[in-house]
């Protein structure tokens, strides 16, 4: 049974070579899970934004904020919260912030928020990073050499 992801991201993938490297992942991922993504418009404004994103998430969801003053976590760790996440038969949805990162509504509406690193990225890096992450924990659930 393949588990389902989904993402709600502030913006569109713009340059080509994010986009190839999504379709990789993405690709990858087929056997393991189905991500939808959801993509609400740039206004520059958090707050606007966050009540965009708000829209999209469900009454009761497992919502994982995206931010560079989250929890600091490992690849390691990542896969074993996402895979408790499923084992308690939930459907994580990660948000993504645009350039000027999430509203505090959204930080404080979050299960859980989550770090990759204190370094900032790009929207669009930062995509492609949380699409290899997810195919990384999935490998390392299933005890496969790539994260090694």
């Amino acid at each position: 049974m393949a588990y389902r992801i989904r993402i709600v991201a502030v913006g569109k993938i713009r340059q080509p070579f994010y986009k190839d490297a999504i379709d990789e992942y993405s690709r990858r991922l087929k056997p393991f899970c189905k991500i939808a993504v959801s993509e609400v418009s740039e206004s520059g404004d958090p707050g606007a934004e966050g009540e965009k994103i708000l829209k999209l998430l469900k009454e009761g969801g497992y919502s994982i904020a995206l931010d560079e003053r989250g929890d600091l976590i490992t690849s390691v760790e990542f896969s074993r919260k996402l895979e408790r996440i499923f084992i308690e038969g939930k459907e994580p949805v990660f948000i993504l912030g645009g350039i000027k990162g999430l509203s505090e509504e959204i930080k404080r509406s979050a299960s859980q928020i989550w770090s990759f690193s204190r370094l900032t990225f790009t929207h669009e890096l930062a995509r492609v990073i949380l699409f290899e992450q997810i195919y990384r924990a999935f490998k390392i659930m299933r005890g496969e050499p790539y994260h090694y």
